[in-house]
């Protein structure tokens, strides 16, 4: 993770990697709050 804001996160697949446009991510949080989880849906853009 390279940052975290109040509305989104930014992760970053390392150079080489092979994420493609359409892969899905597993996102494993070291902790999550069962009142307000930020991890259920997500969207990716590629920059």
């Amino acid at each position: 993770m390279e940052s975290m804001e109040a509305n989104r996160a930014l992760y970053r697949v390392e150079e080489g990697g092979h994420a493609k446009i359409g892969d899905q991510l597993l996102l494993i949080p070291a902790q999550q709050d069962a009142m307000v989880s930020r991890w259920d849906r997500f969207m990716g853009n590629k920059k």
